[in-house]
């Protein structure tokens, strides 16, 4: 029998999708009440508990932003709206207000949304927590609910992420299980975050142990990762339990382990392969029980490719392997994260909630190239929040201005960053436009872009130009060939 849940209410216009989250509902033994959106600010203001999942056109949902505004009713907690995911416009507009979510393709995606909605929906009381105040529950979790957010990461910063993500839904299915997992990814796209995620959704009563490698000294190393005996060299006259021994009954974390010695990498395979240790200076073999996850910048397959890592502990670790995405690669979820990340600052630094949300800055945080991801991100809205240029050094670009100024802005600083990623050569960012090379010489020039990635963005300097623009083409790499030839 399903039960009515009067926490989640729905505000969807297209029959369809309503039709489809009415149905994913019932089949999860759960009715939920479809409002008009006349009664949706009323329903904001007076249920203290209550989340909305709207989908409506932009003119009615305006309307409805109108209206909580108005009669002083926050959405920013209370309304989830869904959107199409490849529609930047909308997407920025939502993420101002209120949580915006792509709308699911499957219905087992749908199934996740309502699960955390609900979820949340049972955790909220007089007033709805942050997605990042919300402390990891104690009790196992089984695969059907979702466990709130931890409240920060080891290094004590806030940790705010879109676990509506594919890559979440994932470690999920996977975290109740005790398969070893691979994690890949550039600096600062959360790997740590996941290892904690996939720790705590698993359940697992035992100490999540993380393991710096780059910063263990190989001489150390191994009476760090597998203990020591009494005895066992000049100077250890107490024997102590190395970092493997101590994530018994937990998760070992090997952060960066494409760093670790080769011969290293040998002694952890039969750590691995046995599930246990022996102390340095000790013949003792310790039975332990221990999930793994490791880490890399780089893919370990390419690593063992190049002779940096060993072919038998790379098959014996990627039983599953999961690729974190960059930023730059999801513009409207950086902007999301962004605005996420300028609110929780305020209140850490006790600033007037509310930051100025303008054009300008929207143009700078969908365009810019995040090569640090969201630790990059978060120090950006941190700068936005005390007051200093989120990107660059001024002000004056990240307030307001014309429809024609913001528009050659957003192109500008789209095609520098697009153009310092491709080390300047104009053929790759092309591609990486979609558009013809030809095309983008046009708007290079339209736009007075020179010599980008030399410093000031001028068509003043006394260095040689490269190509057309001082930016390096295929062409122009063909002619410097064939002259260093002759």
């Amino acid at each position: 029998m399903a039960l009515f849940h009067p926490s989640l209410l729905l505000c969807i216009e297209p029959a369809p999708l309503l039709e489809r989250v009415l149905r994913v509902a019932q089949a999860m033994a759960v009715r939920l009440k479809q409002i008009p959106i006349t009664e949706v600010a009323q329903e904001i203001a007076l249920r203290p508990a209550v989340r909305i999942l709207v989908c409506q056109n932009d003119t009615q949902f305006d309307k409805v932003i109108e209206q909580c505004g108005r009669i002083g009713a926050s959405t920013q907690q209370k309304l989830v709206r869904l959107v199409d995911g490849n529609d930047y416009a909308t997407c920025v507009a939502t993420a101002s207000v209120c949580k915006a979510i792509s709308i699911p393709a499957t219905d087992s995606r749908l199934r996740e949304v309502l699960q955390q909605l609900l979820e949340f929906s049972a955790i909220a009381g007089d007033e709805l927590p942050h997605p990042d105040e919300i402390a990891p529950a104690p009790h196992h979790h089984s695969n059907n609910t979702l466990p709130p957010q931890p409240a920060g990461s080891a290094s004590g910063a806030p940790v705010i992420a879109d676990i509506n993500h594919e890559i979440y839904a994932t470690a999920r299915r996977i975290a109740a299980t005790d398969v070893d997992i691979v994690l890949v990814g550039e600096t600062g796209t959360g790997k740590d975050w996941l290892a904690h995620y996939i720790h705590d959704y698993s359940g697992s009563q035992g100490p999540f142990v993380a393991v710096n490698c780059p910063a263990i000294p190989e001489t150390l190393a191994e009476a760090e990762l597998f203990g020591v005996d009494a005895g066992a060299y000049t100077g250890a006259t107490k024997s102590r339990p190395g970092r493997i021994e101590s994530a018994n009954g937990g998760t070992l974390y090997l952060d960066e382990i494409d760093s670790m010695a080769l011969t290293l990498q040998a002694k952890l395979l039969r750590v691995l392969q046995d599930r246990g240790v022996e102390r340095v200076g000790s013949t003792a073999f310790r039975q332990l029980s221990f999930r793994v996850i490791v880490s890399t910048k780089v893919p370990l397959a390419k690593l063992v490719e190049e002779g940096k890592f060993r072919t038998d502990l790379y098959y014996r670790l990627s039983v599953v392997e999961l690729a974190l995405p960059v930023l730059r690669s999801q513009p409207a979820r950086a902007l999301d994260l962004f605005w996420r990340y300028v609110d929780h600052a305020a209140r850490q630094f006790k600033l007037p909630p509310g930051a100025n949300v303008n054009p300008c800055i929207e143009a700078q945080i969908l365009s810019h190239g995040w090569d640090g991801n969201i630790r990059e991100l978060r120090a950006a809205a941190q700068r936005y929040a005390l007051g200093f240029p989120a990107i660059g050094g001024d002000t004056e670009k990240q307030h307001g201005g014309s429809l024609k100024d913001l528009m050659h802005q957003f192109e500008r600083t789209l095609l520098v960053a697009t153009l310092e990623r491709c080390k300047r050569n104009v053929a790759r960012a092309a591609k990486e436009l979609g558009v013809e090379p030809h095309v983008l010489y046009y708007k290079l020039k339209t736009l007075d872009i020179h010599n980008v990635g030399r410093g000031e963005l001028d068509s003043h300097t006394a260095e040689p130009r490269l190509g057309l623009l001082g930016i390096e083409s295929d062409t122009t790499q063909g002619k410097k060939g064939k002259r260093e030839a002759r």
